[in-house]
């Protein structure tokens, strides 16, 4: 069985840029790698992602000045999105951080415990990975605040994708990675130029460089640049150009380039595997939501306090506290919902119920609405191996219409920005 979900999607078939720029020649301040508008970038920090970006490539570096550059200037990048995420009241604690990496592991088949080692064999010590895990999930979050309410995909859109890809019948799903080279200009000469350079990186890599330094050097797209958290990809879940190319290679093959409206593609398949069923859950609720146009912070964890306390008194007295202290629609029904499957639910509540059981215990996950305490009445599996695929497609057509405006977001983002980089 394996639960697929949205953040892996979103996080390891996305493709979306961390645009390069023009790199600083100033002195080196002492301790201080780069200044994102007035935030400090410490040396140490820098050192340690070096360190972690060398273990990765098995320590193999033909260009060692254009991977510190690129590293640099992703870690700009990452900063400045964690500050509009800040900005916009997007955060990830731990208890989230915690539901989001036991999903992926779940994901891969592995207990936690199981996943971190097979982390730790990539070369990525536990701390780092759950960073850049942090930092995904924050962008993934920004991507949707900002963005996602802005499309609607119908189901006459999904029919019309399914109806083609029943014709393809292919019974595999894959793994892959990918390298984008982005034209500078959208013009022909840029065009031209963008296609001869991923030919000579496709040359490259066949005459033995590795996919993951050619990912590090020259890729315009957020690709990761290890094997432990590529997931399990469909014909439902990836471009019908990319679907195409990929269903000809065998393992560690390279595809010819894919000309796409963002620039030309590279694929490597890492791995694949006849399609597996895909299990999910649905769950029965008790909530109470927070509302934050009814609560700040301070009053949200006095009432979360008052809460806890009375439910101590009189356990069942949950439907009393709703009615009083909810803030949704659920309020008037005391705060029990009916069966509510994963595509129903907020993926972040969604993550941290994937790996919650049936208890009396009250939970908290912060979701845009305000506070939500919930506790999980019954919980069941099903297969969804049709749902999921029909999640997967709206997914991957969501994604397409939105990322053209997140990645012109993010050039944006940059340009207005004082970046001082220092090294």
């Amino acid at each position: 069985m394996r639960i697929k979900n949205s953040l892996l999607y979103a996080l390891l078939v996305s493709l979306f840029s961390l645009p390069m720029h023009s790199f600083s020649k100033e002195v080196l301040v002492e301790g201080i790698a780069a200044v994102v508008n007035g935030r400090p970038i410490l040396l140490s920090e820098f050192e340690q992602a070096w360190k972690i970006r060398l273990e990765g490539l098995k320590g193999k570096v033909s260009n060692e000045e254009i991977l510190r550059k690129n590293l640099i200037n992703r870690m700009v990048m990452l900063k400045l999105q964690e500050e509009s995420a800040e900005n916009n009241g997007i955060r990830v604690n731990e208890r989230e951080l915690n539901a989001s990496i036991d999903l992926i592991a779940r994901n891969n088949k592995l207990s936690l415990k199981e996943f971190y080692l097979q982390v730790e064999k990539q070369g990525l010590s536990i701390s780092s990975f759950r960073e850049n895990i942090r930092q995904q999930v924050i962008a993934q979050r920004l991507q949707n605040q900002l963005f996602g309410n802005r499309v609607r995909i119908t189901k006459t859109e999904i029919d019309e994708v399914l109806k083609r890809e029943k014709q393809i019948n292919d019974p595999f799903e894959y793994q892959i990675k990918n390298l984008l080279v982005r034209p500078e200009k959208n013009i022909q000469q840029s065009w031209d130029q963008a296609h001869k350079k991923i030919l000579q990186i496709r040359a490259s890599v066949i005459e033995g460089q590795s996919f993951n330094e050619a990912l590090a050097l020259y890729s315009n797209s957020n690709e990761a640049f290890n094997d432990v958290n590529l997931p399990w990809l469909d014909a439902s879940s990836m471009p019908d150009a990319f679907h195409k190319a990929v269903a000809k290679l065998e393992k560690l093959q390279l595809s010819e380039p894919i000309k796409t409206g963002r620039g030309y593609f590279l694929l490597q398949l890492v791995n694949k595997q006849y399609k597996q069923k895909v299990q999910s859950f649905r769950y029965r609720l008790e909530r109470i939501l927070l509302a934050l146009g009814s609560y700040d912070e301070l009053a949200a964890i006095k009432a979360e306090q008052e809460i806890h306390a009375h439910l101590q008194n009189k356990p069942n007295s949950f439907a009393e506290l709703a009615k009083i202290f909810s803030k949704d629609n659920y309020a008037n029904s005391g705060g029990k919902t009916d069966w509510l499957k994963v595509g129903e639910i907020q993926p972040l509540l969604a993550a941290q119920l994937n790996a919650q059981s049936v208890s009396k215990t009250l939970h908290k996950v912060l979701l845009p609405q305000g506070w939500l305490l919930y506790r999980i009445v019954d919980k069941e599996s099903y297969d969804a191996s049709e749902e999921s695929i029909r999640q997967n497609v709206r997914q991957r057509l969501t994604y397409l219409k939105v990322q053209e405006e997140y990645e012109d977001f993010l050039r944006n983002l940059r340009a207005r920005s004082a970046v001082q980089i220092n090294i």
